[in-house]
């Protein structure tokens, strides 16, 4: 900055030179401001749940270490950027994100916000100085209903989804499962198909007969379809137990032959 003033006017003329040519100390970057993609680099290190003094480490370098410092760096902003900083600058966004300093203000301006675009409908919304939207009145019988706040909103896609009712789908995944030593689940075939039926399930079991010839099924637990049952009963016989069967006690069977079969939509 260079100052000039008329002795004769005594007007002062300051002109401002963006360029030094001279050397520049540390301290002397202390008192520049942070530039403008330092800071969206900042913020979006927050988004990623990244720690303030990791954001200062990684801004740093190696400068930060004094081990490893040379009289050959040359510093910048970066360098004097510390976790204090960090966290005002988070604040700072989501203060001036919001509608309103006050939550209670704010929250109501962004209501009738949501309630002006077509791609959000409300489902609820309670709060003080506010009256219900698309609800009945047994919020009104909670204790703390005075001083709840509750807000519901969802989207034309997620509506569409709950009212179209169940969806026919092309493809299943067929699977098989026998228990492991861990008492869980273990998938011991897949299959993929669009064919539901008996003879679908008796052709993609009989392929499990055929690498495991000595396999006895004992047990089988399996969806509501009756194909399931009947096309295991065709590969592996009739003396297959089952909880469908009122005549088998099934509240705990220790067979290591116990198989589950399930039909997934893909």
């Amino acid at each position: 900055m260079l100052v000039a003033e008329n002795i004769e006017t005594g007007h002062v003329n300051v002109n401002f030179i963006e360029t030094n040519n001279h050397q520049i100390n540390y301290e002397n970057y202390k008192y520049k401001k942070v530039p403008k993609a330092t800071q969206n680099f900042i913020l979006a290190l927050w988004s990623s749940n990244m720690a303030p003094r990791a954001i200062k480490h990684l801004l740093q370098g190696e400068v930060g270490d004094l081990d490893k410092r040379t009289g050959e760096v040359r510093p910048i902003k970066e360098h004097f950027i510390d976790e204090k900083y960090i966290k005002r600058l988070k604040y700072k966004l989501e203060s001036e994100s919001r509608f309103q300093s006050n939550d209670a203000t704010s929250a109501d301006v962004l209501i009738k916000y949501l309630m002006t675009k077509g791609t959000f409908k409300l489902l609820y919304t309670s709060h003080k100085g506010t009256k219900r939207v698309n609800s009945d009145e047994s919020i009104d019988l909670l204790p703390n209903s005075k001083d709840l706040f509750l807000f519901g909103f969802q989207t034309r896609e997620q509506l569409k989804m709950l009212q179209q009712g169940a969806k026919t789908y092309d493809f299943y995944l067929f699977n098989v499962l026998v228990p492991d030593e861990f008492g869980k689940g273990y998938t011991v075939a897949h299959f993929i198909t669009n064919g539901q039926d008996i003879l679908t399930a008796t052709a993609a079991l009989n392929s499990i007969k055929y690498r495991c010839p000595d396999l006895t099924i004992n047990f089988l637990m399996a969806d509501e379809d009756q194909s399931e049952w009947q096309a295991m009963e065709a590969v592996f016989g009739e003396g297959i137990r089952s909880p469908r069967k009122k005549d088998h006690i099934c509240a705990k069977y220790d067979s290591p032959y116990i198989v589950h079969i399930n039909w997934a939509y893909m």
